[in-house]
């Protein structure tokens, strides 16, 4: 990658999304010339673990908290949608 921010090994927002639309026109076009073809491999691995007890109450802690922010946010996103019939907040 040519263009990044001095002194940082990440390549700048503004340069993602310009790489990003550039893509998507290109693909916009090839789309328009012919069918693209597209193929998606899926992979999956299945890994056990075995927790400690305390490492059981930690996953448990986590978990709990990632369900209640999940149901906070469904609750949000289901209130701005039954009031003003959009899916997000309009800007």
């Amino acid at each position: 990658m040519k263009a990044r921010d001095a002194g940082s090994s990440v390549p700048s927002l503004t340069k993602l999304n310009e790489r990003f639309i550039h893509t998507l026109n290109l693909l916009r076009y090839q789309s328009y010339r012919s069918v693209i073809k597209v193929a998606i491999v899926l992979k999956a691995v299945k890994v056990r673990i075995y927790p400690t007890d305390i490492q059981q109450a930690h996953l448990a802690q986590a978990f709990g908290c990632v369900r209640w922010v999940w149901n906070q946010s469904l609750s949000v996103m289901s209130l701005t949608y039954k009031e003003t019939g959009y899916r997000t907040v309009q800007q």
